[in-house]
């Protein structure tokens, strides 16, 4: 027994030492166990006699003792095979340079790759409008890179009016929430950011922060595995943009998750950060 353990025991023997049991009662699954009381005498209104199948030696001091003591051991040795529990450790996951030749080699990719030679989209930094020391701070940009999450840089496309985004997203394991499940706060962070990137360059001053973002869950997410995400501007009134982004399946474009949001232009746009 260590010294705190050793302090706590003691304080609860100087405190049954000077207690003896009496009738007050607690219930505890619909059984009634008497705690100490100081008094030298029961309570008139509840008497000791009521229970005579209570005996006061169960709660002496060392039974009380003997009762703790196999409580702390328990304990101990609980913590000690939680702390024996093997930790799991996760492989590595595929290099990002395997995940850049699958990401390129996408047939939506493909095909937005033939809409930028003809002119009608183009290529863009989903990431570009940040400042350069914020990107390791930054959720996607930053925090969220390396292996088992977002290993692989996003790949985004803008159609020329900048009324359509189209970006491209590897899940790794590690943004789970049940195993091989990505967890629904990273599936909201990707609408944010799409939402966002199509409703900015329609916003005062091009900057704007996310007042309202509606997520419906359609399907579970499997992890280490690619999403394509479209966002659409849908309307500016005064400092107000309305955006919708939607979540596919890059296999069979079946829909996995989509959200509406509503981002608001600060009074003073020069003032505010890319970041939202």
């Amino acid at each position: 027994m260590n010294s705190p353990q050793r302090q706590i025991m003691g304080s609860l023997l100087t405190a049954a030492k000077r207690c003896r049991p009496c009738a007050i009662p607690i219930r505890t699954n619909n059984t009634f166990i008497p705690l100490p009381f100081r008094n030298n005498a029961a309570p008139s209104l509840i008497s000791a006699q009521h229970y005579p199948s209570m005996s006061s030696r169960e709660y002496s001091s060392s039974s009380l003792s003997q009762k703790f003591s196999r409580w702390v051991a328990m304990m101990s040795t609980s913590a000690a095979k939680h702390r024996a529990l093997p930790q799991t450790v996760l492989p590595p996951g595929k290099s990002t340079a395997e995940l850049q030749v699958e990401l390129h080699s996408l047939r939506q990719v493909q095909a937005l790759k033939e809409l930028v030679q003809q002119g009608s989209w183009t290529m863009i930094d989903l990431h570009d409008m940040l400042p350069l020391e914020g990107k390791p701070h930054h959720l996607t940009a930053g925090t969220l890179r390396g292996d088992r999450m977002l290993n692989v840089a996003p790949l985004a496309f803008m159609s020329k009016d900048f009324k359509d985004v189209v970006v491209f997203f590897h899940l790794g394991r590690s943004l789970c929430g049940h195993d091989k499940v990505i967890h629904g706060g990273m599936i909201a962070s990707v609408l944010d950011e799409v939402t966002w990137m199509a409703a900015i360059p329609s916003m005062p001053g091009k900057a704007g922060y996310t007042a309202n973002l509606n997520v419906n869950y359609r399907k579970r997410v499997s992890a280490e595995t690619f999403v394509m995400v479209k966002g659409e501007f849908k309307q500016v009134e005064g400092r107000k943009g309305w955006s919708k982004a939607t979540i596919y399946d890059v296999e069979d474009e079946s829909v996995l998750a989509d959200g509406t949001a509503l981002f608001v232009s600060p009074f003073k746009p020069e003032e505010a950060t890319a970041s939202k």
